[in-house]
């Protein structure tokens, strides 16, 4: 089953909220609600901050959080497929047996390490709720243009983790009207592009402005498609010094390489 919350709107549901602490070994992320597009961008806030303080483990509470949509999950499995490779994971702790299953079906349990026997914060789990206290997490709120790109990305990675699920994005059943919207939205991210007679191509604006392009480009060939990069993002994030360390998490989750 697919969860995909609609309208899009850059208002965070009023019933929903995000509590978070830092402790000594982790950052302890609670959400209450629902979680969704409209508070997802707070979590990847709260995420990227701590990793870039060199935190390497989250904890998302699940408890009382009644579903989960499409863009979360997607933000989670971004977060942690930045942690996998310096040693770090993303944990899921009480989660309801709605939110359990929208992770099992688009094959986040081989990603997050869900409800793990051992960890830093078992035992401590009440303790660590009382301390998060009562005051929401500060919200990110995205414009427009900023609230798309943050969807679609989300729905990149969701869709580049297994062709499953790329399957189950391109074939949403069309007698929705709300499948319908999201079907539209996820690819009209996607064009076809005529190759003139130098061999170039011309790219719509917003790819553009999505993948970060600049001046020189990196083409490169994955699986059964072309990713085009920026060349000095391409260089900052695709090193290969640490690919025995790579090699080493990868086979942590029954992958090899």
């Amino acid at each position: 089953m697919l969860f995909i919350w609609f309208p899009f709107s850059n208002d965070v549901n009023n019933n929903s909220s995000i509590l978070f602490g830092l402790f000594d070994e982790f950052l302890w992320v609670r959400c209450s609600g629902r979680g969704s597009f409209a508070n997802s961008p707070t979590v990847k806030s709260l995420g990227d901050d701590y990793i870039a303080s060199g935190g390497r483990l989250i904890v998302i509470d699940l408890e009382t959080c009644s579903g989960i949509d499409s863009t979360f999950m997607g933000t989670l499995a971004g977060l942690s497929r930045r942690l996998l490779p310096i040693g770090g994971s993303v944990q899921i702790a009480s989660p309801s047996e709605r939110c359990l299953s929208a992770l099992e079906s688009l094959g986040l349990d081989a990603l997050l390490s869900i409800e793990p026997p051992t960890a830093p914060w078992r035992g401590k789990v009440e303790q660590i709720r009382a301390a998060l206290g009562t005051e929401n997490a500060p919200s990110v709120h995205l414009d427009a243009k900023e609230q798309t790109l943050h969807v679609l990305n989300s729905h990149l990675t969701l869709s580049e983790m297994s062709e499953e699920n790329e399957e189950k994005f391109r074939n949403v059943p069309l007698t929705s009207k709300d499948a319908r919207k999201f079907s539209r939205f996820f690819f009209a991210g996607a064009t076809t592009c005529e190759v003139d007679k130098q061999g170039r191509i011309l790219l719509p604006a917003v790819l553009r402005e999505f993948a970060g392009l600049e001046k020189e480009v990196v083409s490169v060939g994955v699986l059964k498609r072309i990713e085009i990069w920026d060349k000095n993002r391409w260089q900052d994030t695709n090193t290969y010094d640490d690919m025995d360390e790579v090699a080493e998490h990868m086979a942590e989750l029954g992958l090899s390489i």
